[in-house]
């Protein structure tokens, strides 16, 4: 959602929120990263539950020998990765 104007035929401009669709496909990630050679999604959660795109495309990233994580709080973005990288 970003900020715009709109105005109305009777001149009067309204402040409104405007809708700015992303270019990507449905279910990505939020970031895409490599760690030591395997594809990383990472998908960031505040409040919400993940899409039926999202948990499709963790399917599909994991069937491919990837990892898809949905991240709640910095401290499980650490615990995940440190899963990641340690042996």
């Amino acid at each position: 959602m970003t900020k715009g104007t709109e105005r109305q035929a009777s001149g009067t401009v309204l402040v409104v929120n405007k809708f700015i669709p992303t270019a990507g496909r449905r279910g990505s990630a939020d970031i895409s990263s490599t760690i030591q050679g395997r594809s990383v999604m990472w998908e960031i959660k505040m409040n919400d539950k993940p899409s039926e795109h999202q948990l499709k495309e963790q399917a599909l990233e994991r069937a491919a020998g990837g990892v898809y994580e949905f991240i709640y709080s910095p401290e499980e973005f650490i615990e995940i990765y440190d899963r990641i990288i340690l042996p």
